[in-house]
């Protein structure tokens, strides 16, 4: 019987010492299917054409990222997403959802228009053209701290669904000179996370514990990222969307 008894409290123990982990693997799985209707791949097509003498010659070609919804109609995201080196112009502007069939996978496209854009601060706000639809806006948190943890959800490439966590490890970064010929070398105020990023993940959310935005992606490494702060991306919707205030924090 006591042999019985040891087995048991020996089991217990077991089972109670890996559900932690499992439970935080649970939770954060849940949160990122939450987040499906609240975040998006952004795509810019855009176009680059030579005059000569008789004729001109165009080319296509296609910036992708993500954006999130701040009310129903409005989308975040960077201004380097949608914004094509000089000499080319943006001829067309989508936005596709999570195919609600689970797989990761992108769902129906819809036309979206620029109404703001801040290049110092890397920040574009975006709206939808066609009706609206059944989204959750996310709300604008508080300044994150280092060592907080966090999640990011995007679409890497403008294609798949996929969430990025870690830590903070440091605040009001300095990246000039450090990444020459990048997307925000002079930029001051970055906030800097661990973590692994696909190419492609600017303009994601970075988010905390209660899925608030703390931060958006703005560029990456190997093994960090870099994100435009929340004060920042407060300032951008407030001036510029006087009545989403309610919302951000």
């Amino acid at each position: 019987m006591k042999k019985f008894a040891i087995m048991a409290i020996a089991t217990l123990m077991l089972f109670a010492g890996s559900a932690p982990a499992g439970a935080e693997s649970f939770v954060q799985q849940h949160r990122v299917q939450l987040l499906k209707s609240s975040i998006v791949s952004v795509k810019a097509e855009v176009e680059k054409c030579q005059d000569y003498t008789n004729f001109s010659v165009c080319a296509t070609d296609t910036l992708r990222g993500t954006g999130f919804f701040v009310t129903q109609d409005i989308i975040i995201t960077n201004s380097h997403v949608i914004d094509p080196l000089p000499g080319s112009d943006v001829v067309g502007l989508s936005i596709q959802m999570p195919s609600k069939l689970g797989s990761g996978k992108l769902g129906m496209r819809y036309e979206v228009q620029l109404i703001a854009e801040d290049k110092e601060r890397d920040l574009a706000m975006l709206q939808l053209k066609t009706k609206t639809l059944k989204v959750k806006p996310l709300t604008i948190g508080e300044e994150i701290a280092v060592d907080d943890t966090y999640l990011s959800v995007g679409f890497p490439g403008g294609l798949k669904y996929k969430a990025t966590s870690g830590t903070v490890t440091e605040q009001n970064v300095d990246t000039y000179g450090t990444m020459p010929g990048m997307i925000l070398q002079a930029y001051k105020a970055l906030v800097k996370f661990s973590g692994y990023f696909d190419k492609g993940a600017s303009g994601s959310p970075v988010l905390n514990e209660a899925n608030e935005v703390v931060g958006v992606l703005a560029l990456s490494g190997s093994g960090y990222g870099y994100a435009v702060n929340v004060n920042d991306l407060r300032d951008f919707v407030n001036k510029n969307l006087p009545g989403v205030e309610a919302n951000a924090k």
